[in-house]
C-alpha cells in the first residue's frame, strides 16, 4: 500500500498489510525473486507478463473477497486488490487497455461506503463516483475534510443542504461573532442610473486623505467598471451560505478596524496582479466577514483604491434592474482584471501545504463547486480566476484536450517538457491528479473563444459542456438553475442582448423561449427524461435543465432565425394500424423490411393525452444511433429513440409530432415466440427531421 497518495490531511492512516510469507523473504533484490522460487518469465512479452500477473491477482482477489471466511486476514486480500486495480490504471494509462476504471475491483463502492460511515454529504460521494476511477476514490475516502460541521442525513445524491438558504432567515454574517458594525450601503441611484446607460457598476472604498487603515470612517463610491484605465475593478465570487449574500437589501457589514497593515504578501503572477490584489485586500478586509483567517496585504498603490464587483452590492433587488444586471454577468466578470473566489472552505485550506492531487480533490468538492451560480461566475472569469486560501491565492489546475496537454498562458517550455514526460510514465499519484482535474474540465470548455461564426461542432461542445456542470450544481432556488445555464451559453452580444427579455418572462416560458431563439442546440434534449411542453411544436422541449446528462453530444441546427430546429439522426417510419394504447412499459416490435432485422420498442415514459390522434398514420422512431446489428451483443444494443406521429414529408424533411421517448434493442425472434412485429422502413443518419 506504499504507492497510494499520501494526503496531507487524511483521516487515518492506510491499512498496514502484515507479511505472512512461508519460507520468509530472502531479503534479495525483488527483479529475479520469481525465477529464485522456480517460475520462468523470461520468454513472455512484457505486455503479457503484466497481462499474466494482472488476471492471476483478479482470480484470486475475486474468490478470496467473496468468500465469508477468507483463510488470509483482509488486510492482504485489500492489497491484492489495491495491486491489481493499480495494474488496470496502470495499462489503461499506458496503452488503454485494462478491465475499465469503474467498478471492476469495486473499489469505488467500498470507497463510497467509506465516505457515508464518516458524514461526507451523498451529493459529494456520487460527483466523485463520476469523475474519479475506482482506485483514486478509494484514496479520497482517505482524506479528512475540513469543512462546517454538518448532518447530511437530508442531503441527497443531487444537493447538499449545507449551501442551500432561506430567503426569510438568511441573516448577513458579520466578521466576527457579536460584531454590531454597521452596513455599507452604496447609492442604488447611481447603480440604476450605470446600468440604464449600459454600463457595469462596481464600488470603492476610500478613506479620507492621510486616514491609516483601521481609522477614520469609510467612504462609499459607486463607479463604472471599465476594461482600461484606472477604473480597474476585481470580481468577487462567493457562495451566499458563507453568509456574504444580503436578500433584504444591497448592503454588506463592514468591519474596517479589522484593516490591519503589516499582512504577509502573496504569490503574485505578475507586478499588475500584485497591485490588483493588493487594493482587493483593502476592499475585502472591510467588507468579507468571512475573511478572518486570510493573508490579505491591505497596502495602497499610489492611493488609488481598487473597485470590485460582488453581486450582493452591484445587482439590485428590484426586479426589472436585477434581471438587466444578470444579463450584463457576462461583462461583469469577463471584463473584470481578475475574478476572487471566496469560499470558507478555502479560506482554511494551506494549499501550498498540499500535493497537487490534495489540493485539486478539495476544490473539486467544495461548496463553490456545488452551486450553479458561481460555475457560470467561474466559466465567466475565464483564465483570471483565483481561489483565495489561506496561504494566498491558487489557480485552476491544466487540463488534457485530446492528446495534448493544455496548459496555461505564459507556461515557461520547460514546465510543458515536464508535462510531456510525465505521460510517458505511470504513477498512482499521477493518476489521482489527472482525474482530479475532470472537476474543471467542463468549466475550462467555457473558456475557449467561441462566437455565432465558430463552427457548429465547438459551440454545442460548449452548451454540452455547460448543460453537464450544471446538473451537477444546486441553487437555493432551482427556477434560478435556468438563468445560470442561460447565461453561461452566451456567445456574443446577440445572445447577451436576448437575455433580458429573456428573463422578464414567466419561469415556465423560459426554457422555450431560449429553445426557439438559438441558432443551433443540442440533439441530447430531445432524448432526456422529464417534464416536457405540451404546446404544439415544442412537445419535445424540457421546461429545465434536468439533473440527467444529455447523452448525446451532436446538434440541431435551426432552419431560419427563429424557425424549427433539424436533426439529422437514423431512424424507422411504419403504421400502428389498428393504433395500440401504449403506455409507459409498453413494448411492440419491428421488423427492418430490408434486412429482415427485428427490434423491440419500448416505451420509457407515459404518453401525454390526446396521443392516440398522432398515431393514427404514419409514425416513426428518431435513433440516437444506429441500433448495434450483431445478435451477439444482443444485451448490449439498447438504444434511445424519440417516438413521433402524424409524420409527413415535405421539401426533403420529414416532419413529427412528439410523442414520448423509447428504448429500442435488437430482438432474436426464438422459435414460438409468437411475436408479430410491425413491418418498418429504415431510413439513414442523413435524415433531416424536424420535431413538434
Amino acid at each position: 500500500m506504499d504507492h497510494l497518495p499520501i494526503f496531507h490531511w487524511m483521516m487515518e492512516p492506510y491499512p498496514q498489510i502484515p507479511l505472512v510469507a512461508q519460507p520468509q523473504y530472502d531479503t534479495l533484490e525483488y527483479d529475479g525473486y520469481q525465477t529464485r522460487c522456480g517460475f520462468d518469465l523470461t520468454r513472455i512479452a512484457a505486455l503479457s507478463k503484466v497481462g499474466t500477473v494482472q488476471n492471476t491477482i483478479y482470480k484470486i482477489y475475486k474468490s478470496l473477497s467473496g468468500t465469508a471466511e477468507s483463510p488470509v486476514p483482509y488486510e492482504i486480500t485489500l492489497s491484492l486488490g489495491v495491486l491489481g486495480c493499480t495494474i488496470d490504471h496502470a495499462l489503461h494509462w499506458m496503452w488503454n487497455l485494462g478491465r475499465g476504471r469503474h467498478g471492476t475491483w469495486d473499489f469505488d463502492g467500498l470507497a463510497a461506503a467509506r465516505m457515508a460511515a464518516a458524514g461526507w454529504c451523498p451529493r459529494d460521494v456520487s460527483v466523485a463516483r463520476e469523475f474519479l476511477g475506482e482506485l483514486p476514490m478509494y484514496c479520497l475516502s482517505y482524506m479528512q475534510r475540513r469543512t462546517v460541521p454538518f448532518d447530511h442525513w437530508r442531503c441527497t445524491v443531487e444537493t447538499c443542504l449545507l449551501n442551500q438558504i432561506d430567503d426569510s432567515t438568511y441573516v448577513t454574517a458579520h466578521r466576527t461573532p457579536g460584531c454590531q458594525c454597521q452596513h455599507v450601503y452604496p447609492d442604488q441611484a447611481e447603480i440604476r442610473r450605470i446600468l440604464d446607460a449600459g454600463g457595469i457598476p462596481v464600488v470603492r472604498l476610500t478613506r479620507p486623505p492621510g486616514a491609516n487603515s483601521g481609522q477614520g470612517p469609510i467612504s462609499v463610491e459607486v463607479k463604472e467598471g471599465k476594461l482600461v484605465g484606472l477604473n480597474y475593478y476585481i470580481a468577487v465570487s462567493h457562495v451566499w451560505s458563507d453568509g456574504l449574500g444580503n436578500s433584504r437589501s444591497n448592503s454588506l457589514p463592514y468591519s474596517y478596524q479589522a484593516c490591519e497593515d503589516g499582512l504577509e504578501d502573496m504569490a503574485y503572477a505578475s507586478e499588475r496582479q500584485r497591485k490588483i490584489q493588493v487594493g482587493l485586500g483593502k476592499a475585502l478586509k472591510a467588507l468579507a466577514p468571512v475573511m478572518k483567517a486570510v493573508i490579505t496585504p491591505v497596502r495602497t498603490y499610489q492611493n488609488n483604491p481598487v473597485s470590485f464587483w460582488i453581486d450582493t452590492l452591484c445587482i439590485p433587488l428590484e426586479k426589472p434592474y436585477r434581471n438587466m444586471a444578470i444579463s450584463r454577468m457576462k461583462e461583469a466578470y469577463a471584463y473584470a482584471h481578475m475574478t476572487i473566489v471566496l469560499d470558507s472552505e478555502f479560506q482554511t485550506l494551506e494549499a501550498k501545504r498540499c500535493s497537487d492531487e490534495e489540493a485539486r480533490l478539495r476544490l473539486g468538492l467544495s461548496g463553490w463547486m456545488r452551486r450553479a451560480w458561481t460555475f457560470q461566475e467561474g466559466a465567466l472569469a475565464g483564465d483570471m480566476l483565483r481561489f483565495l486560501c489561506h496561504d494566498g491565492p491558487f489557480q485552476l489546475p491544466a487540463v488534457k484536450r485530446g492528446g495534448s496537454p493544455y496548459v496555461p498562458v505564459n507556461v515557461p517550455q520547460s514546465q510543458i517538457d515536464d508535462m510531456v514526460k510525465a505521460r510517458q510514465g505511470f504513477s498512482l499519484r499521477r493518476c489521482v491528479l489527472e482525474d482530479s482535474k475532470k472537476f474543471f474540465a467542463g468549466m475550462k470548455t467555457t473558456w475557449l473563444k467561441l462566437g455565432p461564426l465558430s463552427p457548429p461542432g465547438h459551440r454545442v461542445a460548449r452548451l454540452v459542456g455547460v448543460w453537464e456542470r450544471m446538473r451537477l450544481r444546486a441553487t437555493s432556488h432551482e427556477l434560478d438553475k435556468f438563468i445560470c445555464f442561460a447565461v453561461a451559453c452566451t456567445f456574443g452580444n446577440t445572445d447577451r442582448v436576448r437575455l433580458k427579455p429573456l428573463l422578464d418572462l414567466p419561469h415556465e416560458q423560459r426554457m422555450r423561449e431560449w429553445v426557439r431563439t438559438q441558432e443551433i442546440i443540442p440533439s441530447g434534449l430531445l432524448f432526456i427524461p422529464g417534464e416536457r411542453y405540451a404546446e404544439p411544436g415544442f412537445r419535445w422541449v424540457p421546461k429545465a435543465v434536468y439533473p440527467v446528462p444529455l447523452s448525446d453530444d451532436g446538434y440541431a441546427m435551426g432552419s431560419q432565425a427563429g424557425g424549427p430546429h433539424v436533426f439529422k439522426k437514423p431512424g424507422f417510419v411504419f403504421n400502428m394500424d389498428p393504433p395500440c394504447r401504449p403506455d409507459r412499459g409498453f413494448m411492440f416490435f419491428i421488423s427492418d423490411l430490408e434486412t429482415g432485422l427485428r427490434y423491440s420498442v419500448s416505451l420509457l415514459e407515459q404518453p401525454p393525452s390526446g396521443f392516440l390522434q398522432l398515431l393514427l398514420g404514419p409514425v416513426a422512431i428518431i435513433l440516437k444511433e444506429m441500433v448495434n446489428q450483431n445478435p451477439i451483443e444482443e444485451e448490449l444494443v439498447k438504444e434511445l429513440g424519440a417516438l413521433v406521429g402524424n409524420v409527413r414529408n415535405l421539401e426533403e424533411q420529414t416532419y413529427g409530432d412528439f410523442v414520448c421517448r423509447v428504448e429500442v434493442g435488437l430482438f432474436v425472434d426464438y422459435e414460438g415466440s409468437g411475436v408479430v412485429p410491425i413491418p418498418a422502413s429504415y431510413v439513414t443518419v442523413d435524415q433531416r427531421w424536424i420535431v413538434g
